[in-house]
Protein backbone atom coordinates (compact mmCIF):
# COMPACT_ATOMS: atom_id res chain seq x y z
CA UNK A 1 0.00 0.00 0.00
CA UNK A 2 2.81 2.42 0.67
CA UNK A 3 4.26 2.27 -2.44
CA UNK A 4 0.95 2.68 -4.11
CA UNK A 5 1.01 5.86 -2.62
CA UNK A 6 4.39 6.76 -3.61
CA UNK A 7 2.96 5.75 -6.75
CA UNK A 8 0.68 8.52 -7.00
CA UNK A 9 2.39 11.53 -5.31
CA UNK A 10 5.03 10.94 -7.97
CA UNK A 11 2.74 11.65 -10.26
CA UNK A 12 0.77 14.57 -8.39
CA UNK A 13 3.27 17.07 -6.62
CA UNK A 14 2.18 18.82 -3.98
CA UNK A 15 0.76 22.82 -5.15
CA UNK A 16 1.53 24.05 -1.61
CA UNK A 17 4.50 25.41 -0.51
CA UNK A 18 5.58 27.53 2.22
CA UNK A 19 7.94 29.67 0.66
CA UNK A 20 9.54 30.57 -2.76
CA UNK A 21 11.80 32.59 -5.12
CA UNK A 22 12.53 33.65 -8.43
CA UNK A 23 15.77 35.04 -10.19
CA UNK A 24 14.14 38.12 -12.37
CA UNK A 25 17.84 38.51 -13.59
CA UNK A 26 22.05 38.22 -13.23
CA UNK A 27 24.12 40.46 -14.33
CA UNK A 28 27.63 38.61 -14.10
CA UNK A 29 30.79 40.32 -15.41
CA UNK A 30 34.26 38.71 -16.05
CA UNK A 31 37.59 41.22 -16.15
CA UNK A 32 40.20 39.13 -17.31
CA UNK A 33 43.71 40.77 -16.04
CA UNK A 34 46.85 40.39 -17.59
CA UNK A 35 48.13 38.73 -14.81
CA UNK A 36 45.95 35.44 -15.39
CA UNK A 37 43.44 36.53 -12.79
CA UNK A 38 39.96 37.22 -13.35
CA UNK A 39 37.72 40.06 -11.19
CA UNK A 40 34.22 38.51 -11.04
CA UNK A 41 31.15 40.60 -10.21
CA UNK A 42 27.73 38.90 -9.64
CA UNK A 43 24.83 41.32 -9.59
CA UNK A 44 21.56 38.89 -8.68
CA UNK A 45 18.22 39.72 -8.54
CA UNK A 46 15.67 37.88 -5.84
CA UNK A 47 12.06 38.50 -6.05
CA UNK A 48 11.08 36.84 -2.64
CA UNK A 49 7.71 35.09 -1.59
CA UNK A 50 8.07 34.61 2.15
CA UNK A 51 10.66 35.02 4.66
CA UNK A 52 14.43 34.24 3.76
CA UNK A 53 17.13 34.53 5.84
CA UNK A 54 20.23 33.98 3.77
CA UNK A 55 21.05 34.62 0.24
CA UNK A 56 24.02 32.34 -1.08
CA UNK A 57 26.30 31.88 -3.53
CA UNK A 58 27.66 28.04 -3.98
CA UNK A 59 31.66 27.71 -5.52
CA UNK A 60 33.38 24.67 -6.23
CA UNK A 61 35.71 24.21 -2.81
CA UNK A 62 39.51 23.52 -5.28
CA UNK A 63 38.44 27.22 -7.01
CA UNK A 64 41.38 29.90 -5.95
CA UNK A 65 39.33 32.87 -4.84
CA UNK A 66 40.42 35.85 -3.07
CA UNK A 67 39.18 39.08 -1.64
CA UNK A 68 35.70 38.23 -1.66
CA UNK A 69 32.94 40.44 -0.68
CA UNK A 70 29.35 41.18 -0.74
CA UNK A 71 26.43 43.78 -0.18
CA UNK A 72 22.79 44.11 -0.65
CA UNK A 73 21.62 47.46 -2.61
CA UNK A 74 19.31 49.30 -0.51
CA UNK A 75 19.59 46.76 2.15
CA UNK A 76 21.66 46.52 5.47
CA UNK A 77 23.08 43.00 5.30
CA UNK A 78 25.57 40.60 6.99
CA UNK A 79 28.79 38.77 4.75
CA UNK A 80 30.52 36.35 5.32
CA UNK A 81 31.91 32.58 3.65
CA UNK A 82 31.83 29.32 4.83
CA UNK A 83 32.31 25.84 3.86
CA UNK A 84 28.50 23.96 3.23
CA UNK A 85 27.64 20.90 1.74
CA UNK A 86 30.94 20.44 0.32
CA UNK A 87 31.16 24.07 -1.70
CA UNK A 88 32.60 27.12 -0.57
CA UNK A 89 29.74 29.48 -0.18
CA UNK A 90 29.51 33.19 -0.02
CA UNK A 91 26.36 34.44 1.75
CA UNK A 92 24.66 37.58 2.71
CA UNK A 93 22.79 37.42 6.08
CA UNK A 94 19.38 39.06 6.83
CA UNK A 95 15.94 39.36 7.31
CA UNK A 96 14.38 39.15 3.91
CA UNK A 97 10.82 38.53 3.34
CA UNK A 98 8.53 39.53 0.28
CA UNK A 99 10.46 42.00 -0.83
CA UNK A 100 12.50 42.73 -4.50
CA UNK A 101 16.13 42.45 -3.68
CA UNK A 102 19.30 42.90 -5.55
CA UNK A 103 22.30 41.59 -4.39
CA UNK A 104 26.22 41.76 -5.58
CA UNK A 105 29.30 39.34 -4.75
CA UNK A 106 32.87 40.35 -5.78
CA UNK A 107 35.89 38.07 -5.99
CA UNK A 108 39.02 37.10 -7.59
CA UNK A 109 39.92 33.91 -9.56
CA UNK A 110 43.58 32.47 -10.05
CA UNK A 111 44.02 29.90 -12.17
CA UNK A 112 41.62 30.01 -14.47
CA UNK A 113 43.10 31.49 -17.96
CA UNK A 114 45.54 28.85 -19.07
CA UNK A 115 48.52 28.35 -21.43
CA UNK A 116 47.77 26.37 -24.36
CA UNK A 117 50.52 25.72 -26.96
CA UNK A 118 49.86 28.82 -29.01
CA UNK A 119 46.51 30.25 -27.48
CA UNK A 120 45.50 31.51 -23.99
CA UNK A 121 42.39 29.75 -22.88
CA UNK A 122 39.51 31.06 -20.55
CA UNK A 123 37.25 27.75 -20.28
CA UNK A 124 34.83 28.63 -17.86
CA UNK A 125 31.48 27.94 -16.38
CA UNK A 126 29.95 31.26 -16.03
CA UNK A 127 26.85 29.76 -14.58
CA UNK A 128 26.32 26.33 -12.74
CA UNK A 129 24.21 23.88 -13.26
CA UNK A 130 23.48 23.68 -9.06
CA UNK A 131 21.10 26.22 -9.35
CA UNK A 132 17.34 25.33 -8.42
CA UNK A 133 15.90 28.21 -9.99
CA UNK A 134 15.64 29.66 -13.67
CA UNK A 135 16.89 32.98 -14.43
CA UNK A 136 14.44 35.34 -16.57
CA UNK A 137 17.55 37.04 -18.22
CA UNK A 138 21.03 35.63 -17.47
CA UNK A 139 23.90 38.17 -19.28
CA UNK A 140 27.55 38.05 -18.70
CA UNK A 141 29.88 40.13 -20.15
CA UNK A 142 33.64 39.23 -20.58
CA UNK A 143 36.00 41.92 -20.47
CA UNK A 144 39.39 41.46 -22.27
CA UNK A 145 42.59 43.03 -22.41
CA UNK A 146 42.53 43.46 -26.34
CA UNK A 147 39.91 43.86 -29.25
CA UNK A 148 37.77 40.93 -29.37
CA UNK A 149 38.61 40.64 -33.24
CA UNK A 150 41.49 38.78 -32.44
CA UNK A 151 39.11 35.99 -30.51
CA UNK A 152 38.02 32.78 -31.07
CA UNK A 153 35.23 31.42 -28.59
CA UNK A 154 32.17 29.23 -28.33
CA UNK A 155 29.19 28.80 -26.18
CA UNK A 156 27.90 25.59 -24.24
CA UNK A 157 25.11 24.76 -24.28
CA UNK A 158 25.16 25.59 -28.26
CA UNK A 159 21.55 26.41 -27.61
CA UNK A 160 19.81 29.20 -30.61
CA UNK A 161 18.50 30.63 -27.96
CA UNK A 162 21.54 31.47 -26.34
CA UNK A 163 23.07 34.64 -28.03
CA UNK A 164 26.08 36.69 -28.04
CA UNK A 165 27.99 40.24 -29.27
CA UNK A 166 30.67 41.71 -29.50
CA UNK A 167 32.04 45.47 -29.13
CA UNK A 168 35.50 46.86 -28.56
CA UNK A 169 36.77 44.17 -25.80
CA UNK A 170 34.02 43.17 -24.73
CA UNK A 171 31.88 39.67 -25.33
CA UNK A 172 28.31 39.85 -24.57
CA UNK A 173 26.61 36.63 -23.71
CA UNK A 174 22.58 36.73 -22.89
CA UNK A 175 20.22 33.76 -22.14
CA UNK A 176 16.32 34.50 -21.97
CA UNK A 177 14.35 32.44 -19.65
CA UNK A 178 17.75 30.27 -19.04
CA UNK A 179 16.93 26.76 -17.68
CA UNK A 180 17.14 25.69 -14.30
CA UNK A 181 19.98 22.72 -13.39
CA UNK A 182 21.78 24.44 -16.97
CA UNK A 183 25.03 25.56 -17.23
CA UNK A 184 26.23 28.74 -19.15
CA UNK A 185 30.15 28.23 -20.39
CA UNK A 186 32.54 29.72 -22.39
CA UNK A 187 35.63 28.47 -24.16
CA UNK A 188 37.72 31.47 -25.62
CA UNK A 189 41.05 31.52 -26.89
CA UNK A 190 43.00 34.56 -27.07
CA UNK A 191 46.29 35.67 -28.13
CA UNK A 192 48.95 34.42 -25.85
CA UNK A 193 50.76 37.98 -25.51
CA UNK A 194 48.21 39.54 -23.63
CA UNK A 195 48.97 37.44 -20.52
CA UNK A 196 52.17 36.51 -18.31
CA UNK A 197 53.35 33.60 -16.17
CA UNK A 198 49.84 31.58 -16.98
CA UNK A 199 49.69 27.40 -15.65
CA UNK A 200 49.99 25.31 -18.34
CA UNK A 201 46.65 23.34 -19.24
CA UNK A 202 46.11 19.79 -18.30
CA UNK A 203 45.11 18.67 -22.07
CA UNK A 204 47.90 20.82 -23.47
CA UNK A 205 46.65 21.59 -27.36
CA UNK A 206 46.90 23.71 -30.22
CA UNK A 207 44.46 26.70 -31.11
CA UNK A 208 43.37 24.42 -34.25
CA UNK A 209 42.64 21.28 -32.27
CA UNK A 210 40.79 23.38 -29.58
CA UNK A 211 38.64 24.90 -32.97
CA UNK A 212 38.34 21.71 -34.18
CA UNK A 213 37.10 20.40 -30.91
CA UNK A 214 34.45 22.57 -30.84
CA UNK A 215 32.90 22.55 -33.80
CA UNK A 216 32.49 19.07 -33.70
CA UNK A 217 31.15 19.01 -30.11
CA UNK A 218 28.43 21.27 -31.21
CA UNK A 219 27.22 19.75 -33.96
CA UNK A 220 27.17 16.25 -32.44
CA UNK A 221 25.51 18.23 -29.59
CA UNK A 222 22.82 19.65 -32.01
CA UNK A 223 22.50 16.46 -33.50
CA UNK A 224 21.94 14.59 -30.07
CA UNK A 225 19.36 17.41 -29.15
CA UNK A 226 17.52 16.45 -32.60
CA UNK A 227 17.70 12.83 -31.68
CA UNK A 228 16.39 12.71 -27.90
CA UNK A 229 13.43 15.06 -29.44
CA UNK A 230 12.43 12.13 -31.94
CA UNK A 231 13.43 9.32 -29.18
CA UNK A 232 12.55 10.26 -25.24
CA UNK A 233 9.05 9.94 -25.37
CA UNK A 234 6.89 7.24 -24.58
CA UNK A 235 3.24 5.85 -24.79
CA UNK A 236 0.61 8.14 -22.55
CA UNK A 237 -1.00 4.95 -21.97
CA UNK A 238 0.88 2.19 -22.09
CA UNK A 239 3.65 2.96 -19.96
CA UNK A 240 1.59 4.08 -16.80
CA UNK A 241 -0.30 0.85 -17.47
CA UNK A 242 3.15 -1.43 -17.16
CA UNK A 243 4.18 0.54 -14.34
CA UNK A 244 0.72 -0.51 -12.32
CA UNK A 245 0.64 -4.19 -13.68
CA UNK A 246 4.20 -4.88 -12.69
CA UNK A 247 3.85 -3.63 -9.24
CA UNK A 248 1.01 -5.76 -8.81
CA UNK A 249 2.39 -9.22 -10.02
CA UNK A 250 6.50 -8.43 -8.75
CA UNK A 251 6.39 -5.24 -6.67
CA UNK A 252 3.66 -6.04 -3.73
CA UNK A 253 6.15 -7.28 -0.60
CA UNK A 254 4.73 -9.79 2.24
CA UNK A 255 3.93 -7.55 5.55
CA UNK A 256 6.17 -7.76 8.12
CA UNK A 257 4.39 -9.81 10.34
CA UNK A 258 3.82 -12.56 8.03
CA UNK A 259 7.46 -12.68 8.33
CA UNK A 260 7.45 -12.93 12.58
CA UNK A 261 9.44 -9.79 12.52
CA UNK A 262 7.93 -7.18 14.44
CA UNK A 263 11.00 -5.29 16.29
CA UNK A 264 10.55 -1.40 15.52
CA UNK A 265 14.02 -0.81 17.13
CA UNK A 266 17.30 -2.75 16.69
CA UNK A 267 19.89 -1.74 19.52
CA UNK A 268 22.82 -3.25 17.83
CA UNK A 269 23.85 -3.83 14.54
CA UNK A 270 21.98 -6.46 12.95
CA UNK A 271 23.95 -8.78 11.64
CA UNK A 272 27.67 -8.35 9.40
CA UNK A 273 26.88 -6.35 6.69
CA UNK A 274 29.58 -3.54 6.50
CA UNK A 275 28.55 0.10 6.71
CA UNK A 276 28.72 0.68 3.07
CA UNK A 277 26.90 -2.42 2.51
CA UNK A 278 24.61 -1.52 5.29
CA UNK A 279 24.35 1.84 4.06
CA UNK A 280 23.40 0.64 0.30
CA UNK A 281 20.97 -1.90 1.62
CA UNK A 282 18.85 0.85 3.24
CA UNK A 283 19.22 3.59 0.74
CA UNK A 284 19.65 1.87 -2.31
CA UNK A 285 22.33 4.58 -3.71
CA UNK A 286 25.97 4.88 -2.82
CA UNK A 287 27.05 8.16 -0.14
CA UNK A 288 30.74 9.69 -0.06
CA UNK A 289 30.55 9.24 4.13
CA UNK A 290 30.60 5.41 3.45
CA UNK A 291 33.80 5.79 2.78
CA UNK A 292 34.60 7.25 6.19
CA UNK A 293 32.62 4.87 7.75
CA UNK A 294 34.73 1.92 5.80
CA UNK A 295 37.66 3.58 7.06
CA UNK A 296 36.86 3.83 10.49
CA UNK A 297 35.62 0.17 10.58
CA UNK A 298 39.19 -0.93 9.57
CA UNK A 299 40.56 1.02 12.26
CA UNK A 300 38.44 -0.57 15.27
CA UNK A 301 39.39 -4.02 13.69
CA UNK A 302 43.03 -3.10 13.82
CA UNK A 303 43.75 -3.24 9.95
CA UNK A 304 44.31 0.25 10.60
CA UNK A 305 46.03 1.78 12.85
CA UNK A 306 44.70 5.79 14.01
CA UNK A 307 47.17 8.49 15.76
CA UNK A 308 47.65 11.53 16.36
CA UNK A 309 51.18 12.69 15.09
CA UNK A 310 53.32 16.21 14.14
CA UNK A 311 54.05 16.50 10.18
CA UNK A 312 55.25 18.56 8.18
CA UNK A 313 52.70 21.06 5.98
CA UNK A 314 53.35 23.67 4.09
CA UNK A 315 52.36 27.26 5.40
CA UNK A 316 53.42 29.62 3.06
CA UNK A 317 54.81 29.37 -0.29
CA UNK A 318 57.86 27.65 0.34
CA UNK A 319 57.58 27.54 4.11
CA UNK A 320 57.37 24.31 5.99
CA UNK A 321 55.86 23.74 9.63
CA UNK A 322 54.68 20.84 11.84
CA UNK A 323 51.31 20.66 12.87
CA UNK A 324 49.23 18.08 14.40
CA UNK A 325 47.47 15.55 12.27
CA UNK A 326 45.33 12.39 12.45
CA UNK A 327 47.16 9.64 10.45
CA UNK A 328 45.83 6.45 9.45
CA UNK A 329 48.13 3.73 9.17
CA UNK A 330 48.19 0.45 7.54
CA UNK A 331 48.78 -2.52 9.88
CA UNK A 332 50.95 -5.00 7.60
CA UNK A 333 50.80 -7.48 10.17
CA UNK A 334 47.26 -8.36 9.43
CA UNK A 335 45.87 -11.03 7.05
CA UNK A 336 43.50 -9.06 4.74
CA UNK A 337 42.00 -12.13 3.23
CA UNK A 338 38.72 -12.13 4.80
CA UNK A 339 37.72 -8.02 4.18
CA UNK A 340 35.64 -7.32 1.07
CA UNK A 341 36.77 -6.12 -1.93
CA UNK A 342 35.84 -2.48 -1.67
CA UNK A 343 37.57 -2.65 2.44
CA UNK A 344 40.41 -4.14 0.33
CA UNK A 345 39.98 -1.10 -2.53
CA UNK A 346 40.74 1.13 0.04
CA UNK A 347 43.70 -0.38 1.81
CA UNK A 348 45.09 -0.61 -1.84
CA UNK A 349 44.19 2.91 -2.30
CA UNK A 350 46.21 4.06 0.85
CA UNK A 351 48.65 1.95 0.00
CA UNK A 352 49.54 2.83 -3.17
CA UNK A 353 48.77 6.76 -3.31
CA UNK A 354 49.49 7.33 0.14
CA UNK A 355 52.42 5.05 0.45
CA UNK A 356 50.34 3.31 3.47
CA UNK A 357 50.21 6.71 5.52
CA UNK A 358 46.98 8.37 5.14
CA UNK A 359 46.33 11.97 6.22
CA UNK A 360 42.96 12.93 5.09
CA UNK A 361 43.58 16.92 4.33
CA UNK A 362 46.04 15.65 1.92
CA UNK A 363 43.26 14.60 -0.31
CA UNK A 364 43.20 17.41 -1.91
CA UNK A 365 46.45 16.60 -3.57
CA UNK A 366 45.01 13.33 -5.29
CA UNK A 367 41.94 13.99 -6.79
CA UNK A 368 42.22 12.10 -9.41
CA UNK A 369 43.41 9.28 -7.95
CA UNK A 370 40.58 9.12 -5.43
CA UNK A 371 38.20 9.47 -7.75
CA UNK A 372 39.12 6.70 -9.73
CA UNK A 373 39.47 4.91 -6.34
CA UNK A 374 35.96 5.90 -5.54
CA UNK A 375 34.06 4.61 -8.66
CA UNK A 376 35.76 1.26 -8.31
CA UNK A 377 34.38 1.11 -4.48
CA UNK A 378 30.87 1.99 -5.52
CA UNK A 379 30.84 -0.33 -7.78
CA UNK A 380 32.48 -3.66 -5.43
CA UNK A 381 29.48 -2.41 -2.81
CA UNK A 382 26.89 -2.61 -5.71
CA UNK A 383 28.09 -5.82 -6.73
CA UNK A 384 28.68 -7.03 -2.61
CA UNK A 385 24.82 -6.44 -2.53
CA UNK A 386 23.87 -8.10 -5.70
CA UNK A 387 25.61 -11.78 -4.58
CA UNK A 388 23.55 -11.28 -1.65
CA UNK A 389 20.42 -11.54 -4.12
CA UNK A 390 18.15 -9.76 -1.53
CA UNK A 391 16.39 -8.06 -4.70
CA UNK A 392 14.66 -9.96 -7.35
CA UNK A 393 14.50 -7.86 -10.43
CA UNK A 394 12.71 -8.83 -12.54
CA UNK A 395 9.64 -6.04 -12.91
CA UNK A 396 12.72 -3.59 -13.02
CA UNK A 397 14.31 -5.48 -16.11
CA UNK A 398 10.84 -5.96 -17.78
CA UNK A 399 10.07 -2.21 -17.48
CA UNK A 400 13.70 -1.29 -19.21
CA UNK A 401 12.18 -3.57 -21.87
CA UNK A 402 8.96 -1.21 -21.91
CA UNK A 403 10.53 2.08 -21.87
CA UNK A 404 12.75 0.67 -24.56
CA UNK A 405 9.73 -0.71 -26.98
CA UNK A 406 7.77 2.90 -26.02
CA UNK A 407 11.38 4.33 -27.66
CA UNK A 408 10.71 2.22 -30.91
CA UNK A 409 7.15 2.95 -31.02
CA UNK A 410 7.83 6.94 -30.21
CA UNK A 411 10.27 6.81 -33.50
CA UNK A 412 7.45 5.53 -35.68
CA UNK A 413 5.28 7.70 -34.47
CA UNK A 414 7.59 10.79 -35.00
CA UNK A 415 8.47 9.62 -38.70
CA UNK A 416 4.54 9.18 -39.61
CA UNK A 417 2.36 11.15 -37.58
CA UNK A 418 4.55 14.37 -36.32
CA UNK A 419 6.61 14.96 -39.95
CA UNK A 420 6.67 18.82 -40.07
CA UNK A 421 3.28 18.94 -37.51
CA UNK A 422 3.36 22.23 -35.59
CA UNK A 423 0.07 21.32 -33.75
CA UNK A 424 0.38 22.07 -30.45
CA UNK A 425 -1.84 19.10 -29.29
CA UNK A 426 0.78 16.98 -30.77
CA UNK A 427 3.81 18.88 -28.70
CA UNK A 428 1.47 18.34 -25.89
CA UNK A 429 0.96 14.45 -26.27
CA UNK A 430 4.82 14.55 -26.95
CA UNK A 431 5.49 16.75 -23.36
CA UNK A 432 3.63 14.19 -21.83
CA UNK A 433 5.18 10.84 -23.09
CA UNK A 434 8.29 12.59 -22.23
CA UNK A 435 7.58 12.95 -19.08
CA UNK A 436 5.96 9.29 -18.76
CA UNK A 437 9.77 7.98 -19.92
CA UNK A 438 11.67 9.71 -17.82
CA UNK A 439 9.63 8.57 -14.28
CA UNK A 440 10.25 5.08 -16.00
CA UNK A 441 14.37 5.46 -15.76
CA UNK A 442 13.91 7.08 -12.19
CA UNK A 443 11.60 4.64 -11.37
CA UNK A 444 14.73 1.67 -12.17
CA UNK A 445 17.20 3.77 -11.33
CA UNK A 446 16.17 5.23 -7.74
CA UNK A 447 13.59 3.04 -6.47
CA UNK A 448 14.32 -0.62 -7.79
CA UNK A 449 12.38 -1.73 -5.25
CA UNK A 450 9.21 -0.92 -5.99
CA UNK A 451 8.89 -2.84 -8.80
CA UNK A 452 11.84 -5.24 -7.44
CA UNK A 453 10.22 -7.44 -4.49
CA UNK A 454 12.60 -8.29 -1.65
CA UNK A 455 13.35 -12.02 -0.61
CA UNK A 456 11.89 -13.35 3.01
CA UNK A 457 15.54 -12.49 4.13
CA UNK A 458 16.33 -9.52 2.32
CA UNK A 459 12.84 -8.12 3.76
CA UNK A 460 13.95 -8.42 6.93
CA UNK A 461 17.67 -7.63 6.91
CA UNK A 462 16.18 -4.19 5.18
CA UNK A 463 13.97 -3.58 7.95
CA UNK A 464 16.40 -4.19 10.60
CA UNK A 465 19.02 -2.16 9.45
CA UNK A 466 16.95 0.47 8.91
CA UNK A 467 14.92 0.31 12.44
CA UNK A 468 19.10 0.35 13.54
CA UNK A 469 19.71 3.83 11.46
CA UNK A 470 16.59 4.98 13.36
CA UNK A 471 17.84 4.06 16.63
CA UNK A 472 20.89 5.92 16.17
CA UNK A 473 19.29 8.63 14.93
CA UNK A 474 17.03 9.24 18.55
CA UNK A 475 18.79 10.94 21.43
CA UNK A 476 16.03 9.46 23.63
CA UNK A 477 16.52 5.98 22.44
CA UNK A 478 20.18 6.34 22.84
CA UNK A 479 19.84 7.78 26.41
CA UNK A 480 17.11 4.82 27.12
CA UNK A 481 19.38 2.19 25.91
CA UNK A 482 22.85 3.37 25.42
CA UNK A 483 25.83 0.50 24.07
CA UNK A 484 27.15 -1.43 27.22
CA UNK A 485 30.67 -1.21 26.13
CA UNK A 486 33.22 1.27 24.68
CA UNK A 487 33.93 -1.14 21.56
CA UNK A 488 29.65 -1.04 20.96
CA UNK A 489 30.33 2.62 21.08
CA UNK A 490 32.77 2.69 18.48
CA UNK A 491 31.06 0.25 15.95
CA UNK A 492 27.48 2.57 16.76
CA UNK A 493 29.73 5.85 15.54
CA UNK A 494 31.54 3.72 12.70
CA UNK A 495 27.73 2.85 10.71
CA UNK A 496 26.42 6.08 12.20
CA UNK A 497 29.01 7.43 10.01
CA UNK A 498 27.88 5.72 7.38
CA UNK A 499 24.23 6.78 7.88
CA UNK A 500 25.11 10.24 7.51
CA UNK A 501 24.09 10.68 11.33
CA UNK A 502 27.02 10.35 13.70
CA UNK A 503 26.60 13.77 15.21
CA UNK A 504 23.41 12.70 17.59
CA UNK A 505 26.01 8.92 18.38
CA UNK A 506 28.86 12.04 19.72
CA UNK A 507 26.33 13.98 21.21
CA UNK A 508 24.56 10.66 23.25
CA UNK A 509 28.48 9.86 23.48
CA UNK A 510 29.33 13.16 25.64
CA UNK A 511 26.05 12.95 27.78
CA UNK A 512 26.42 9.59 29.23
CA UNK A 513 30.49 8.25 28.73
CA UNK A 514 33.02 9.87 30.74
CA UNK A 515 35.53 11.72 29.61
CA UNK A 516 38.35 9.26 30.99
CA UNK A 517 36.62 6.15 29.49
CA UNK A 518 36.23 8.11 25.73
CA UNK A 519 40.04 8.83 26.44
CA UNK A 520 40.97 5.08 26.48
CA UNK A 521 39.73 5.12 22.52
CA UNK A 522 41.49 6.83 19.37
CA UNK A 523 38.31 6.88 17.65
CA UNK A 524 36.25 8.36 20.44
CA UNK A 525 38.55 10.69 21.73
CA UNK A 526 38.65 12.16 18.23
CA UNK A 527 35.07 11.88 17.86
CA UNK A 528 34.20 15.99 16.97
CA UNK A 529 36.97 15.49 14.21
CA UNK A 530 35.57 12.45 12.41
CA UNK A 531 32.35 14.09 12.67
CA UNK A 532 33.02 17.14 10.68
CA UNK A 533 36.27 17.55 9.59
CA UNK A 534 37.23 13.81 8.81
CA UNK A 535 33.75 13.24 6.95
CA UNK A 536 33.23 16.57 5.43
CA UNK A 537 36.97 16.07 4.03
CA UNK A 538 36.21 13.17 2.03
CA UNK A 539 32.57 14.13 0.91
CA UNK A 540 34.00 16.98 -0.74
CA UNK A 541 36.85 15.06 -2.55
CA UNK A 542 34.09 12.81 -4.20
CA UNK A 543 32.88 15.95 -4.88
CA UNK A 544 34.89 18.31 -6.08
CA UNK A 545 35.31 19.11 -10.17
CA UNK A 546 37.31 21.71 -12.00
CA UNK A 547 38.16 22.10 -15.66
CA UNK A 548 41.71 21.70 -16.96
CA UNK A 549 41.63 23.32 -19.82
CA UNK A 550 40.91 21.72 -23.32
CA UNK A 551 37.54 21.10 -24.26
CA UNK A 552 35.08 20.24 -25.66
CA UNK A 553 31.97 21.34 -23.73
CA UNK A 554 29.83 19.80 -22.00
CA UNK A 555 30.49 21.47 -18.52
CA UNK A 556 33.83 20.86 -18.35
CA UNK A 557 35.92 23.99 -17.21
CA UNK A 558 36.19 25.75 -14.24
CA UNK A 559 33.79 27.73 -12.38
CA UNK A 560 30.19 26.65 -11.97
CA UNK A 561 28.55 25.89 -8.63
CA UNK A 562 24.84 26.98 -7.76
CA UNK A 563 23.25 29.12 -5.17
CA UNK A 564 19.96 30.39 -3.85
CA UNK A 565 17.95 31.60 -0.76
CA UNK A 566 16.97 29.86 2.47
Amino acid sequence: MKKLVFLFFLFLAPLVVAKDYTVPAVQLDYYLNYDGTVNVTERISYDLDGQFTELYRQLPPDMKISNESGYCINKKCQFYTQMNQGYYELVLKSSYGNEKITIVFNYIVDGQILEQKDTSQFFYKLWGDQWEKSIEKLEATIHIPGDTSQTTYFIHPPYDSIKSTTSGNNITITSLNHPSKTYLEMNLLMPQSWFSNLPKATKYMTKQEIETGEKSYIQNEKTKGLVIWILFGGLVLLLPMAYFLLYIKYGREKPLSQLQFLAPYEWEAPGDLTPAEAQFLVDRATAPNTVSAEILWLVQKKYLIMEEKEIEVSKFLVLKGKKKRIVFTIDDGKNTDTLKPHQQSILSFIKKDFDGRFVVEELKNKQLEYRTFYNKFIEEVKKSFDEKKYLNQKGNKIMIGAVATAFMLLFIFSCCAMNGSSDPIVGLFWIIMFFEIVFGFLLVSFKPNILGKWSDEGRVAEQRWLNFKKYLNDMTLMREKPPASLVLWEMHLVYATAFGVSKNVIKAMKVMMPVEQTNRSMMMAHSAYIGSTFASSISSATASASGSGGGFGGGGGGGGGGGGAR
